[in-house]
């Protein structure tokens, strides 16, 4: 018995490592001492008790027919024990000997830890994701079309977010910057943020402990339906009085504009796929195809004469599919997401999905065509815009004319609507983000593949609960008055941190301690504005401001 136990063993090792070249390679891979666990654990002789019970039943079976003699049925019975006892005592050694020593061999291969150990280290990976996530927040921040967000939306769709500090967000802040060339940093607006990080002693009197939850009326949801729909007629109506058609025929020659509106669509494309790698476009799905495809048309328009307006096409793809589906969408999948929402009734508006599809869409859109042009005068010029040749600021003006559009149709839209989209937008690009930084920690083998999915499981589940419409989601907002006492109350140390990050700089502190108590959302804006100094956010119309305060 003890020497087919041993013969067992060997023959194991060697059917393991002899296919370990194979198993390493294929899958999630193996290594040397995983391939020596396996060749030690496992119970042999399972398989072998349950064939040896069915050959000793059939024996029993044929030869009690008296087919065969006693002495004949006697010496089959006694094969078939045999075996059934050689059987059952392989297994049985493994059970005694194997299974015994698997636990102190895994702790020795170092396979295994304890339990409060794993946990702790795996809290320290996800705090590690808090940090790489508050980053790119921070960086987001820094962009023009993400100037403006909603904190409370950051916080409700990102729940990891929710509970940073001040002195968190100032270190990835400073990271940021140390880490970032001068010449392309540019300082994160913190205007949306601080107030909702920085307490003081005295309380703000505003509902529910310094926030106010929205609860939207039936009157509300009706006009915003109302609102949603004549915007979605605005974009097309737009589309139609902006085309933009340039002269190919003044100052340039035809087939060297031709070649260089060529060269920025492959750019485009290329920029496209970068924006797929950071995750702020998902790999599959319509927004992708809608705006490859409007290359595409682009391109064939391109080689046709035409100037450069992918825009156009992009609003020509997304008509012809976004609308026929997002009615669909709305009885079928939206559906389905009530009945496992935990908003049951919620009415789900078709036009909702239509303006994120489209909003989303022009956020793409605009990045990828600054990135373009950023990339396009690096290539074809020294360093200045005046070495650039006609033709190559001919297709920089159709760019920055397809810039334009994508921008207008974003103001012809609900302000409401289009801030609420840009912010759960920024959650999604976030998210997506956070959860390929933790796939770079599975691939290197720092969190195992359970760790991993649950964590990406969380993610799908925050991804989801941003594609309800707004008005069925509560959000704990700060009102107007809540931010101007908690930015009049900013300490000495923080207006020298956040000089420059936020619309309110020093001076701007010392206007707002003039204004009263009740200080109007307008007021308030222009406070702001009239204290930022040379911010960017300087120029930014204050009545955009009012629905954000």
């Amino acid at each position: 018995m003890i020497v087919l136990y041993l013969f067992l063993m060997i023959i194991r090792f060697a059917l393991i490592f002899g296919f370990y070249p194979v198993t390493k390679r294929i899958g999630i891979g193996t290594n040397v001492r995983e391939s020596l666990f396996s060749s030690w654990a496992g119970l042999r002789g399972a398989v072998g008790i349950a064939l040896a019970l069915s050959i000793n039943s059939d024996v029993v079976h044929l030869t009690s027919s008296g087919a065969v003699d006693e002495s004949t049925r006697a010496k089959y019975l006694d094969y078939t024990e045999k075996l059934f006892g050689f059987v059952g005592g392989i297994a049985f050694l493994t059970l005694v000997i194997n299974a015994t020593l698997s636990g102190p061999i895994l702790k020795r291969l170092g396979l295994v830890t304890p339990s409060d150990t794993r946990e702790k280290i795996v809290k320290n990976y996800r705090d590690h994701v808090v940090a790489y996530t508050l980053g790119q927040y921070v960086r987001l921040l820094s962009e023009e079309r993400f100037h403006l967000l909603d904190f409370s939306v950051i916080k409700k769709h990102v729940p990891f977010l929710s509970n940073i500090t001040y002195e968190q967000l100032m270190n990835e802040v400073h990271k940021y910057k140390k880490n970032t060339p001068v010449h392309e940093f540019v300082e994160p607006n913190l205007e949306n943020i601080i107030p909702y990080l920085y307490e003081f002693d005295q309380p703000v009197a505003v509902k529910n402990k310094n926030v106010e939850v929205e609860n939207i009326s039936p009157e509300r949801r009706r006009v915003l339906k109302d609102v949603r729909r004549q915007s979605v007629v605005n974009i097309h109506k737009d589309r139609k009085e902006k085309a933009v058609v340039f002269n190919l025929s003044e100052h340039s020659d035809v087939n060297v504009v031709y070649e260089e509106r060529i060269v920025f669509i492959n750019i485009l494309r290329s920029t496209y796929h970068k924006l797929i790698e950071h995750g702020e476009i998902v790999s599959r799905g319509f927004m992708p195809y809608s705006l490859f495809k409007s290359l595409d048309v682009a391109s064939d328009a391109a080689s046709r004469g035409f100037s450069l307006n992918d825009w156009d096409a992009l609003m020509a793809v997304t008509k012809g599919w976004v609308h026929p589906a997002a009615r669909k969408v709305q009885n079928i999948l939206y559906n389905i997401m009530r009945m496992m929402s935990r908003h049951p009734g919620v009415n789900y508006d078709s036009d909702y999905l239509v303006m994120i599809v489209q909003i989303t869409q022009a956020l793409a859109f605009v990045k990828t065509h600054e990135d373009a042009q950023k990339f396009f005068m690096e290539e074809f010029s020294s360093s200045e815009e005046e070495n650039l040749t006609t033709a190559e600021r001919k297709v920089l003006e159709e760019s920055a004319a397809q810039i334009e559009k994508a921008k207008d149709m974003l103001k012809s839209l609900d302000f409401d609507d289009v801030l609420m989209i840009k912010s759960r937008y920024a959650c999604q690009i976030l998210l997506n983000r956070s959860a390929r930084y933790f796939e770079k920690l599975n691939k290197r083998g720092l969190v195992s593949d359970k760790e991993a999915g649950e964590f990406l499981d969380e993610v799908e589940n925050y991804i989801n609960s941003t594609l309800e419409p707004h008005e069925n989601t509560q959000y704990s907002r700060m009102s107007s008055g809540a931010k101007v006492n908690r930015l009049r109350s900013l300490p000495e140390y923080m207006l020298t941190d956040l000089e420059g990050k936020i619309f309110h700089t020093r001076s701007g502190n010392e206007t707002l301690q003039g204004e009263s108590e009740g200080a109007s959302e307008g007021q308030f804006a222009e406070s702001y504005l009239s204290s930022s100094g040379d911010h960017p956010a300087s120029h930014v119309d204050s009545s955009l401001l009012e629905p954000l305060l």
